[in-house]
């Protein structure tokens, strides 16, 4: 797994604002990463920042969907989650998406 520009971890997919720029650094960086022996690459959905885990799923997927169209991403993306402790309830959090894995044909 590389990185090639898919944003961070606090900022990413959930902000429709990131999606050119990651997706106009995948369209630069797949291609090194596919010529180096990558085979996939990294991005994240970005911290909530008080956004609800509803907007934050229908932003990310529509970011996924986007990055899709690129001409050597394949259509199989893994989902990596997490689920966060509440410090005052002490109960399991809904899952929350962190990121994916992104592969590309070579």
């Amino acid at each position: 797994m590389g990185y090639a520009g898919g944003g961070t971890i606090p900022d990413a997919l959930n902000r429709t604002e990131h999606h050119a720029a990651i997706e106009e650094a995948f369209r630069k960086n797949i291609p090194i990463a596919a010529k180096a022996g990558v085979p996939s690459v990294i991005t994240f959905s970005g911290n909530r920042r008080g956004m609800s885990d509803e907007e934050g799923a229908r932003n990310t997927i529509l970011g996924l969907n986007r990055l899709k169209r690129l001409q050597k991403i394949t259509a199989s993306i893994s989902v990596l989650s997490y689920s966060t402790a509440s410090a005052t309830t002490r109960t399991t959090c809904v899952t929350t998406l962190l990121g994916a894995l992104v592969s590309f044909a070579k």
